[in-house]
């Protein structure tokens, strides 16, 4: 296998200022910006992700660990709808206009032949699962819409083994691929979502199952949580995992009219959605589905799809071109400019990193997470001016997936820095020559990347192990050090966690905040050093190399010295905010106290000024009465003792909540003119508009202009009839009209009098009467909300008779017999009175039967 050729020397294109952003929360964010040098990621695994250029046709690899554009490709079907589908597992580069799907070699970045798997000109998908180490096969799904067909190919050499047809034509979001490997589909006309399970070599065709469930609407998504179905649907609120019988487990605070974002979460049995300016965080098995953050302006946030890399969620809005990255575990956030206003962008999620593409534009990038700080690295897909890409590689002719060594790099790419020394032998015994590669230099100026032949991480790399032995390679995992933070003077212990070590030599480096060597070890698993009392304060880098043969693993961590005496090691919060003049707790962890040690307290309010409170006893919690107005409550604590002081501050944030409060339950409006009052409260809220929405038959409703010193009554009068005789359920709306609205529904008890059921030969109503010798039978037929507390009553020649309801069918018939002898005159009137004491207009009978 040969290597690809470079076309033009590499450049990595600086996108912005160099700032540094830092805000004192736990999560911490900073941009940078600067020419390509390499940076290996502190306690994570290196990777790299595909970023594509619709417009020029060019195909770009974004290398996480050295933040640059590793190699551009050039690709057929330039201006076409071509977008890239990628895993662990395996790369496809798709043509939705032409209705093909290609193979990227992870080996040797050549895109294979495009193979027509899909309707030219209609959707196009690719859907794998993430099997993870030890799980089921890698499998792949191409989805094709337009046929309404589903395609499983071989993850290799897309060789069609199986294809499946669809009752349903899938809409975006409404087909997943779990870790198990089979493919979920919504089918929303037939009300079923089918499952198609994951065919195996020598195997029968996949079996393909048909559920009915009232969770699959047109607006139903399936996510994958934790790589297992779930059912979301944001129209009706609702989340049902589908392991078993489809049900509803979860809810999903979202409204009919919503856009949404939906995304399930890797980590956790959890959902992320991006609607109106927030992220909803929402339980799947159970009804939990209050927790908010606040990521953008409501009124103009436009949500593109979401990420996930551990414990963060990446929202971007397209109106700003920013991107809010979510801590999910406190709630605590910040942004990163990315994009123009406006441009679509991608996230993709690998291997620790968040790589982001600019799909209307020449920017690219990564995002990384060193410690507690998230790092940004912008660079240029292409020269804007030109169109030219960034490091164009021509693949050699004999290279490709027939090349000897190509293949899948798959899961088994090592987690950590594995590189092996230049002049280890390969398998040719030759100098330089490393396992499974073909000699030969990287490009001047240019550090090798996984992924790439002859760099660390990618097949043919020096140092990478084939699959087989990667198991025997050493890891290092983790990397710890006690006490945290290191005090000066006192003995410290720095630990590793590792596998695949057994007769390892172990190489320990630790350097000062200047990047002077303090003190090195050979020691394996751990060592013990004192740091000097007079040495400097600040943080310093721990460096661990473990080699076994000529395979080494490396990892670093920034470790915290502090010279000894009284500090603050931690100051939180209760809550990661508070809503506006609410209590407050804040509590503070101290270390080295000697006695005497004074704490001192202070609140500030960025809107409002000084908060009051009571001062507690050192050791104590600060307990705030209030947290004063809508603004960034600043609370800062100093402890003095043994001629020592140490200073700490938190930013909490202080949000605006208003809670809408109706007192009235029901509203009882018996007859025509009747009046009820709606009260309604929003205590500590600012001033408000409330909304009242009422039906037609009632009249008072309205947008009214409400002040939180007090409740306010809102009159309704009955002006008509309404549909219903009796309880009138979620007739009056009372509406908070505020970012988020919040309403509340009233019943209305209503009583509508009752009314005679008209026939065809008796369109006025019935009633007739029945002779039978000395007795006559007077009947009647009334409908009302109260049928069986209705009194209806014959009045003849000044006489009232009062008739029976009929107990059998139909229940609307009432009758009565009367002596023939006390009849008279030429006919009689009818009426009922229901319960509530409202009567029907009297209807005459003739006595045309001759009934006496």
């Amino acid at each position: 296998m040969r290597r690809p050729t470079l076309r033009r020397p590499g450049r990595r294109a600086a996108v912005g200022g160099g700032t540094s952003l830092a805000v004192a929360v736990p999560l911490v964010l900073a941009a940078v910006t600067g020419s390509g040098h390499l940076a290996h990621v502190l306690d994570q695994r290196s990777g790299g992700a595909w970023v594509v250029s619709a417009e020029l046709g060019l195909l770009s690899l974004v290398d996480g660990p050295t933040e640059e554009i590793a190699a551009t490709v050039t690709v057929p079907g330039a201006g076409h709808a071509l977008s890239v589908a990628q895993s662990d597992d395996g790369t496809y580069l798709l043509d939705g206009d032409a209705g093909t799907v290609a193979r990227v070699d992870p080996a040797t970045w050549q895109v294979g032949a495009p193979v027509a798997l899909g309707t030219p000109g209609e959707p196009l998908t690719v859907l794998q699962n993430a099997p993870g180490t030890g799980g089921p096969p890698h499998v792949v799904h191409v989805v094709d819409a337009g046929a309404r067909t589903v395609t499983q190919v071989d993850p290799v050499t897309l060789d069609v083994r199986d294809e499946t047809a669809l009752a349903a034509q899938p809409g975006p979001g409404q087909a997943a691929v779990a870790d198990d490997g089979a493919l979920w589909v919504v089918d929303a006309g037939a009300g079923n979502v089918t499952r198609v399970a994951a065919s195996r070599a020598g195997a029968p065709s996949p079996v393909k199952t048909v559920r009915r469930t009232s969770s699959a609407t047109p607006t139903a998504q399936v996510l994958l949580v934790q790589g297992r179905p779930v059912l979301a649907d944001p129209a009706t609120g609702t989340l049902a995992a589908l392991d078993g019988t489809p049900r509803a487990t979860g809810c999903l605070d979202t409204r009919p009219t919503d856009t949404v974002q939906l995304l399930g979460s890797r980590s956790t049995r959890e959902v992320y959605a991006a609607v109106a300016g927030a992220l909803l965080v929402a339980a799947v098995d159970r009804q939990d589905c209050t927790r908010t953050v606040p990521v953008a302006d409501p009124a103009t946030a436009r949500f593109g799809p979401l990420a996930q890399s551990g414990r963060y969620v990446f929202v971007p809005d397209l109106s700003t071109g920013t991107t809010t990255v979510v801590d999910t575990v406190d709630s605590t956030t910040a942004a990163f400019p990315l994009t123009e206003p406006g441009h679509r962008v991608t996230l993709e999620a690998k291997d620790g990193l968040v790589f982001y593409d600019d799909l209307d534009g020449e920017k690219a990038g990564v995002l990384t997470l060193r410690g507690d700080v998230w790092v940004q690295a912008a660079l240029e897909k292409y020269d804007p001016a030109t169109g030219e890409g960034t490091n164009v590689v021509v693949p050699d002719e004999g290279s490709g997936d027939d090349a000897p060594g190509a293949g899948d790099q798959g899961s088994d790419a090592p987690q950590d820095e594995q590189v092996a020394p230049d002049d280890a032998p390969g398998r040719d015994g030759r100098p330089g020559a490393g396992p499974g590669r073909t000699g030969g230099q990287a490009p001047p100026g240019r550090n090798p990347v996984p992924g790439r032949p002859g760099g660390p991480g990618g097949p043919g790399a020096p140092g990478t192990p084939s699959p087989g032995a990667t198991a025997g390679g050493p890891q290092v995992t983790a990397l710890a050090v006690a006490p945290d933070p290191v005090v000066l003077g006192r003995p410290a212990t720095f630990t590793a966690t590792t596998t695949g070590t057994d007769g390892a030599t172990w190489a320990w480096t630790l350097t000062d905040p200047g990047g002077g060597t303090v003190t090195t070890s050979d020691q394996a698993a751990s060592f013990a050093y004192t740091p000097p009392r007079e040495a400097a304060e600040g943080t310093y880098q721990l460096r661990l190399t473990v080699t076994v043969g000529t395979l080494t693993a490396t990892r670093t961590l920034p470790v915290t010295v502090r010279a000894p005496g009284v500090s603050i090691t931690s100051l939180a919060s209760t809550e990661a905010q508070y809503a506006q003049y609410t209590p407050a707790t804040v509590v503070a962890e101290v270390a080295d106290a000697p006695p005497g040690t004074t704490w001192t307290w202070t609140a500030v309010n960025s809107a409002t000024g000084a908060v009051p409170f009571t001062a507690p006893a050192p050791g104590d919690p600060l307990q705030l009465d209030h947290v004063g107005d809508v603004g960034t409550l600043t609370v800062t604590l100093t402890v003095e003792g043994g001629g020592t002081q140490d200073t700490r501050s938190v930013d909490v944030p202080v949000v605006y909540v208003c809670d809408l409060m109706v007192q009235t339950t029901e509203l009882v409006l018996p007859e025509f003119g009747s009046t009820g009052d709606v009260v309604v409260g929003i205590p500590g809220c600012h001033e408000e508009q409330v909304t009242l929405v009422v039906p037609a038959w009632l009249s008072g409703g309205g947008t009214f202009t409400l002040s939180p010193s007090g409740n306010s009554s809102l009159t309704v009068t009955r002006t008509g009839d309404p549909p219903v005789d009796g309880r009138n359920t979620g007739a009056v709306t009372v509406r908070l009209e505020i970012a988020t609205p919040q309403e509340e529904a009233l019943d209305v008890v209503a009583n509508v009098p009752p009314a005679i059921v008209p026939t065809a030969e008796m369109p006025g109503g019935y009633t007739s009467c029945v002779r039978n010798g000395d007795v006559t039978t007077f009947y009647a037929s009334y409908r009302d909300g109260d049928q069986a507390g209705l009194d209806v009553v014959l009045t003849n020649a000044g006489t009232d008779w009062h008739l029976d309801h009929n107990t059998g069918s139909p229940d609307t018939l009432y009758w009565r017999e009367v002596p023939t002898a006390s009849l008279s005159g030429a006919g009689w009137t009818i009426r009922a009175i229901d319960s509530s004491g409202a009567s029907s207009p009297p209807t005459a009978g003739t006595n045309s039967w001759s009934c006496w």
